[in-house]
């Protein structure tokens, strides 16, 4: 509104806010709660189809909780009488992933990490949920790792800036519409960049299974992924192609994230960098260990393999590109052995059957491949980046509403 007052809010990041607004710390407003965790030894203590238990790792982006994977036992309940969260409070996440919020739909017990906002009628929590971010959290610290962590005091003295009631109602009810539009647009690049990366892996299947030409004659490959393969090309175990041989172990605390000295690839792809390396050369690698194993990735010069990933050591003259998509295609995660740690046996993939072209063939591949992904990785990218420049302008329009700059 044109004759709408404002007043200097003393807070040199926001400035001026509107006259009816107050600044206030959390605690003059807010009540909260935190929670527990049971001891980890002491079975009886714990139900998955007892009261809902929550944890930080639960918080992941989604407004509401309506479950939780593990629960409370009313052993526990009888013996040391937690409170419970009841139904619409607002928890909030203050160590480690400082700042993600959520709203549940259910009574529920936390873990000690996490604040529960209690509702009521002389508050609005849907405001709090979006303003948090920008207020409760400016007052987190760094730890020595450069995480923010907050505590209770912290919370309950952390500055916030407290509209009219109704002002509050209007300004969540505003963006809960606009976000959810913002959302649904990220959600739709989201879902271009998923069709982009099938599209993707359908080119290089195609590719190394058919061959380029299409005229080409075909024969059956013997392996029913495959299907047909041309002709003149033949069905090759892993073995005969390449030597598959696991890295050396290191520590964690050899590996550095700074760029200095060689690359470290386990079985997820690069880790970091070591001050030595154990490989000098173009090869593919093999994740071995872990719930991406089968994974491809390449190392080029001097790099370091750990234990965990499968250096691919040619015995024949191949091309690497060529050599290391058509693994990708084979989806060696499926050979995976069930356990806490997924991991693959070597002996058990050499002996799969990979279709080998002639090598000027490959070549031609890997080029068709090189022109073809940099392509779909530049539609990619650029969806990527539309989706990243509607997180920006999501957090720009909370921030104005919630510090006053616009009227709803």
């Amino acid at each position: 509104m044109k004759n709408k007052k404002y007043k200097d809010s003393g807070i040199p990041w926001i400035g001026m806010i509107p006259e009816d607004w107050e600044v206030c710390k959390v605690k003059h407003h807010y009540n909260f709660t935190t929670g527990f965790t049971p001891p980890s030894k002491n079975d009886q203590y714990y139900d998955e189809n007892g009261i809902p238990w929550v944890t930080i790792s639960e918080l992941n982006g989604e407004r509401y909780i309506t479950r939780s994977t593990k629960g409370i036992s009313k052993k526990y309940v009888e013996v040391f009488n937690p409170e419970l969260v009841a139904k619409g409070s607002l928890l909030y996440s203050f160590k480690l992933s400082v700042g993600q919020v959520a709203i549940t739909q259910i009574d529920l017990f936390t873990n000690e990490a996490l604040a529960a906002f209690q509702d009521s009628d002389k508050i609005c929590l849907e405001y709090l949920y979006y303003s948090s971010q920008y207020f409760i959290e400016k007052n987190a610290n760094e730890n020595i790792y450069g995480a923010k962590l907050l505590n209770q005091d912290l919370i309950k003295n952390a500055i916030i800036l407290f509209p009219p009631l109704p002002t509050q109602q209007r300004i969540a009810d505003f963006l809960d519409k606009k976000c959810a539009e913002i959302d649904e647009l990220a959600a739709l690049q989201e879902t271009m960049i998923a069709e982009l990366k099938r599209y993707k892996q359908s080119v290089i299947t195609e590719a190394v299974t058919k061959g380029l030409d299409k005229n080409v004659k075909m024969k059956d490959s013997g392996e029913e992924w495959i299907g047909e393969i041309p002709s003149h090309w033949e069905m090759r175990a892993i073995k005969t192609m390449a030597t598959l041989k696991s890295g050396s172990n290191i520590t964690t605390n050899d590996i550095k994230e700074e760029k200095i000295g060689f690359p470290v690839y386990g079985g997820n792809g690069l880790r970091g960098y070591y001050s030595e390396y154990s490989d000098d050369g173009n090869y593919a690698l093999i994740g071995r260990q872990g719930a991406l194993c089968g994974n491809i990735n390449y190392a080029h010069g001097k790099f370091w393999a750990t234990d965990h990933c499968v250096v691919c050591y040619p015995k024949v003259e191949f091309e690497l590109i060529w050599f290391g998509e058509t693994l990708r295609t084979m989806n060696l995660n499926q050979y995976s052995l069930s356990s806490a740690q997924p991991g693959l046996s070597v002996e058990r993939i050499k002996e799969k059957l990979m279709p080998v072209p002639p090598l000027s063939e490959q070549q031609a591949i890997a080029d068709y491949l090189d022109e073809k992904c940099a392509e779909i990785d530049e539609l990619i990218a650029i969806k990527q980046q539309k989706i990243e420049a509607l997180k920006e302008y999501k957090k720009s329009v909370i921030f104005e509403y919630v510090t006053g700059k616009k009227e709803v």
